[in-house]
């Protein structure tokens, strides 16, 4: 027999909870692939990989609300920042 809380079988809320996690992670991976290849083409690999780093944890934070303007960001200073990094 499964526990349940308020009617709702704990089997149920660690699958919804899975399901948020999986989906934050690709979402926050797929934003973020776009300043980490740009910052790799331009030869910017510090923020090329912040930039990853930061949309996948503000998809767990705030989910595409948050991961949109942050991939936007870190293309904005991939593009704008003028001194290249070394390899």
């Amino acid at each position: 027999m499964q526990s349940s809380v308020e009617g709702y079988s704990l089997v149920y809320n660690a699958g919804v909870v899975m399901g948020h996690i999986l989906g934050a992670l690709i979402t926050g991976a797929f934003l973020g692939t776009i300043p980490l290849l740009l910052g790799l083409v331009r030869k910017k690999k510090d923020l090329a990989i912040i930039g990853l780093i930061a949309c996948i944890a503000s998809s767990f934070i705030a989910g595409i609300i948050l991961s949109v303007p942050l991939s936007i960001l870190f293309v904005i200073l991939i593009l704008f920042t003028g001194r290249k990094q070394s390899e």
